[in-house]
């Protein structure tokens, strides 16, 4: 993955490099931890063919999704290839609802960002 995750002291960075950032539109996120309100693991759902969108969608031959997503009138943002390795990071008043990400240990990266939530 073109992706690196960052813990920094104040915000959760998450920085886009190479084919990847092409794919998301993004060449980081930066989401203060005081607008971060939950963070699981895995997502059961995921934009179809259809959603209005601004960037990549592989439905309905996979899961792959990759950028900005208008589901429900708000946004939300995906960088998804494997929805059962995601971390999903709910945000509130930040300028996406939501963040799903595939990474390679959804559990400990999950319990890393919920320790600087504390």
């Amino acid at each position: 993955m073109a992706r690196r995750i960052d813990l920094a002291d104040d915000a959760l960075v998450i920085r886009f490099t190479g084919i990847s950032r092409l794919a998301v539109l993004a060449d980081e996120l930066r989401i203060p931890y005081t607008q971060i309100v939950g963070v699981s693991v895995g997502t059961a759902t995921l934009p179809g063919a259809f959603t209005w969108r601004m960037g990549m969608n592989a439905s309905p031959f996979g899961e792959t999704r990759k950028g900005r997503f208008r589901i429900g009138g708000k946004w939300e943002f995906f960088d998804v290839d494997d929805r059962d390795r995601t971390v999903v990071i709910d945000t509130n008043g930040w300028r996406y609802r939501r963040v799903i990400l595939t990474v390679d240990d959804p559990e400990t990266t999950a319990r890393k960002i919920r320790a600087k939530l504390a």
